[in-house]
């Protein structure tokens, strides 16, 4: 008889692969979805709204579908594992039920506990905490545990490389500031003006018009977008040589879902450097990494260097298939658990 695992998760596509992983690994599973807005999947825009009341709203739901659905669904199917993904604080009623419940727990902090605290909430009440930062892996039983890829997606992305270089990341107003200085210097190259480069950022509402006032000489030459699709997010990666990805500048170690989805794609992936990604890929490899300072005449570098460039996305995406993906993921976190 195959195990049961009940995940809950935010309304994005991390528990619909993580469901899909555990499935390939022989279990059953049961995915129940928290906080209805936005509607986010595959095909739709990304479109998440931070304010105030959604992140009460967000808090509300979550507490009321871990105590209301999740926990009596486990109970029903003799879940042998209840996996939570995103978790937040939950109401002295549910921790009551949490205090009572009898079957094992794992969480999956899905950001940096420096900008979301409130995820480590779970942690009373779990076997095991997993974590996108490696510095939050500070106490017994946490692990480091990077997102994954969803290897389902591979077959429907056999795009032409009509992208020479491609700049992706959010550039908010409020954070990620050598991402964003990065960015400028980038479109404002020379590399920008000799070869076929685009990005795909996000920012808050007006993000258009700071685009437009910092990135005077970002034209049609240079296509900027932001509210994709996840679908249309990985196509556009996948159409690039090279892609850059700037880690963000206020967590610790974390590693994104971009590090492992660029050479999933076969893509040249080209990161600002970090000895702590060498635990995960190893650097001219798998992928390059660039020094402080060096970022475009690294960039040059790949752009000249076609036969180091291919066998860097190929390395990469093999050692993706082979090791980083939700499969993998499922498997990893069930040896830890011992289950």
């Amino acid at each position: 008889m195959n195990k049961t695992c009940v995940i809950m998760s935010p309304p994005n596509t991390l528990g619909q692969s993580l469901e899909i992983g555990f499935k390939q690994c022989g279990w059953d599973t049961k995915l129940i979805t928290f906080q209805k807005f936005p509607e986010y999947s595959l095909s739709n825009p990304i479109n998440w709204i931070r304010s105030p009341e959604l992140g009460r709203n967000y808090k509300k739901r979550f507490d009321f579908i871990l105590r209301e659905e999740v926990l009596p669904l486990a109970d029903k199917c003799n879940a042998d594992l209840v996996f939570v993904m995103r978790p937040e604080e939950v109401s002295s009623m549910t921790a009551e039920a949490l205090s009572n419940f009898r079957r094992p727990i794992a969480a999956w902090i899905i950001d940096s506990l420096s900008r979301c605290p409130s995820q480590n909430a779970l942690s009373a009440y779990t076997i095991a905490n997993f974590y996108l930062d490696g510095n939050d892996v500070n106490v017994q039983n946490s692990f480091w545990l990077p997102l994954g890829v969803n290897e389902n997606l591979l077959p429907k992305l056999n795009i032409q490389k009509d992208i020479d270089v491609l700049f992706i990341g959010g550039i908010p107003p409020d954070l990620y500031t050598k991402r964003r200085q990065l960015f400028k210097e980038f479109a404002h190259s020379r590399i920008s003006e000799l070869y076929k480069c685009a990005a795909n950022v996000s920012g808050a509402r007006g993000f258009y018009g700071r685009i437009q006032h910092e990135f005077i000489r970002i034209s049609t030459k240079f296509p900027v977008s932001s509210r994709v699709s996840m679908v249309e997010y990985i196509r556009s990666i996948s159409r690039a040589k090279i892609c850059i990805n700037v880690l963000p500048d206020d967590s610790g170690s974390i590693v994104n879902d971009a590090f492992f989805l660029i050479p999933f794609v076969n893509t040249c992936q080209l990161v600002d450097k970090h000895e702590y990604l060498k635990t995960w890929l190893i650097p001219e490899e798998h992928f390059c990494w660039f020094e402080e300072g060096k970022m475009l005449e690294k960039i040059a570098e790949l752009l000249k260097d076609e036969i180091k460039r291919k066998r860097i996305s190929e390395n990469g995406q093999r050692e993706i298939l082979s090791n980083h993906t939700y499969r993998k993921r499922a498997e990893g976190i069930t040896e830890i658990i011992d289950l």
